[in-house]
């Protein structure tokens, strides 16, 4: 049996896949062949990739699987535009100074080229083009910028909210918490002042510390509850007021490294509502299966992961696949 087709068999079935297999064994052509599959079914398919690299590698699949012009490169203004400009200022500011030649604004064809440069040398901004094609086109391929930065996760939800059958593809799923995660140091003299002030928690990590050198940064403290962490906040600092507020209850856990207390939090909503949004979810990593089974499980749907033992023999050794049963 086609590994692509075994792949879509199950996720007909089952609404959460994730696939992990080693690095090299073709899992982002899996996921383009997959994408055409689901939008031949009349869906339309979000692919996340970790860089702007790997985002013109899989564009580059989709040509050669002559879909490209149902795709659209929804990168940043920065990644696609000659000139790396940061924002829409700038970029009127090159176009004002004569440094940036763009002068059309209609696409009078399909866009069968991977490379910005080629929609430039056309008199577009590469830019404008995929972002106005992003919201009109079946695939649409971005990074795990979009899902990190709040404006730009923005614009991926109002996508994916015009779809009638959505399926989000994350590739290098392993790589993705990376970019969901901020932090902050606490210095011991502040858990102090925290502690002098009533704070129950401050206590408890000064306790834990007491007397304590790690050899490396280990975890302290986590489950916390956040009210207790925010009593005699008058003198916490801004910072981890600002952390907490924006995170929530999502994980977060308190580390020692010998020397500062360090608040680590990871957010997992741009991922949740992906999840919730979306009919079918295929999440693609090389990384150790378990660890990331326990981050999609910790979704609101109730779910369990189970392995599937019933791959073609020849891909039996290479890959492993979870999915979600009863989602």
């Amino acid at each position: 049996m086609d590994i692509t087709d075994y792949i879509y068999s199950v996720l007909r079935k089952k609404d959460i896949i994730l696939l992990n297999a080693y690095p090299g064994f073709g899992k982002s052509r899996i996921a383009i062949a997959v994408a055409m599959k689901w939008v031949n079914d009349g869906g339309q398919v979000l692919i996340i990739t970790k860089s702007r690299a790997e985002a013109l590698q899989l564009c580059e699949f989709t040509r050669r699987a002559g879909i490209r012009d149902r795709t659209s490169l929804f990168l940043g203004r920065e990644s696609l535009c000659p000139f790396n400009a940061h924002n829409s200022k700038q970029c009127f500011l090159y176009r004002l100074n004569g440094v940036c030649k763009v002068k059309r604004t209609e696409v009078t064809l399909p866009i069968m080229t991977c490379n910005p440069l080629d929609l430039f040398s056309d008199g577009l901004c590469p830019y404008e083009v995929n972002e106005a094609l992003a919201y009109q086109l079946p695939i649409v391929i971005s990074t795990h910028a979009y899902l990190s930065s709040p404006e730009l996760y923005g614009k991926i939800m109002s996508i994916i909210n015009t779809w009638n059958k959505p399926l989000v593809i994350i590739d290098e799923f392993h790589n993705v918490a990376v970019g969901l995660e901020e932090s902050t140091f606490i210095k011991i003299d502040e858990l102090r002042r925290w502690a002098s002030s009533g704070n129950d928690l401050a206590s408890k990590l000064l306790d834990r510390i007491n007397g304590y050198t790690p050899e490396r940064e280990v975890v302290i403290l986590r489950r916390f509850d956040i009210d207790d962490l925010l009593k005699g906040s008058e003198s916490i600092d801004d910072k981890v007021i600002e952390i907490l507020t924006h995170f929530g209850n999502d994980l977060c856990a308190f580390t020692y490294d010998g020397d500062l207390v360090k608040l680590r939090c990871l957010s997992l909503r741009p991922i949740r509502d992906l999840i919730m949004k979306s009919q079918k979810v295929l999440l693609l990593t090389a990384s150790i299966s378990k660890r990331f089974s326990y981050i999609v499980n910790i979704f609101s749907r109730p779910s369990y992961y189970i392995t599937v033992d019933s791959l073609p023999k020849e891909y039996l050794e290479n890959l492993v696949v979870f999915f979600c049963k009863g989602c």
